[in-house]
């Protein structure tokens, strides 16, 4: 990773040499192309943490899709009630008119 520049994720300190501990803060760095990162990566997928991840991801996409839908039922239902009380409104007035 020649020419990108890194920063510390705890201080923002600029890390110019690919210091494995942050100079300013302490903070251990893992670069994203390192072995330890790698394995680390592949354990965490396999974990049982990344299985929950992806479940509760899920769930919440059904969830916001079910919001949803209520929400357009509420607008139908808002719509079906506004209009026959409206023309009702107007039979109303124009019976006074009328008569």
């Amino acid at each position: 990773m020649e020419g990108q520049e890194f920063y510390c994720p705890k201080c923002n300190h600029s890390l110019v040499n690919r210091e494995s501990f942050c100079p300013n803060c302490g903070q251990k760095i893992i670069y994203t192309d390192s072995v330890e990162y790698q394995e680390a990566l592949k354990a965490y997928q396999n974990s049982g943490w990344a299985k929950t991840g992806k479940f509760l991801e899920k769930t919440g996409n059904t969830m916001n899709n079910a919001g949803n839908s209520m929400q357009k039922t509420g607008e139908n239902m808002t719509s079906g009630c506004t209009a026959p009380f409206v023309i009702l409104i107007i039979i109303v007035i124009l019976a006074m008119i009328l008569f």
